[in-house]
């Protein structure tokens, strides 16, 4: 699929992995805090979900650079988009709303809830998804004390 953006995407393969999982660590990292992940541990998850046939991983690239990545849990009635993530030099330029159309309309079977969960710390994220016509549906609280964020790395 290609756009005025010059925009192509491919499913992603092992060659992927490894920036996938550097993506996958800095989100946990701004999520988190700081708090890191094994790179190695990432890696592994990353690669059976590029293997699982309930995933599907998404690379766009734009004249051969990498532009952003997807990650969608397919189930039978519903989608959950685990990880989606556009190349910071790239924000703001449509790059997003392709791969979200895209993955909208290629990768999620038709009529099924879609779902996903973005931080209430990342404003522009909240903006972009409510652009894209989602909405809060419920508000998951957590707390967790000094120990329990440590353990999670």
């Amino acid at each position: 699929m290609e756009n005025s953006l010059r925009l192509t995407a491919r499913s992603a393969t092992d060659a992927d992995v490894p920036r996938l999982a550097r993506i996958n660590r800095e989100l946990i990292e701004y999520e988190w805090d700081g708090v890191s992940k094994d790179v190695t541990h990432l890696e592994n998850r990353l690669r059976r979900w590029i293997s699982d046939p309930e995933y599907s991983a998404t690379v766009f690239e734009r004249d051969g650079e990498f532009a952003a990545y997807a990650l969608v849990h397919v189930y039978p009635d519903e989608a959950y988009i685990r990880h989606f993530y556009v190349n910071p030099a790239m924000r703001g330029s449509g790059v997003g709303k392709f791969a979200c159309d895209f993955v909208l309309s290629a990768v999620v079977p038709p009529g099924v809830r879609v779902s996903l969960d973005v931080l209430v710390k990342n404003a522009t994220g909240v903006r972009f998804w409510r652009a894209m016509g989602f909405r809060e549906y419920s508000i998951v609280m957590e707390r967790y004390a000094a120990s329990a964020i440590n353990k999670a790395a």
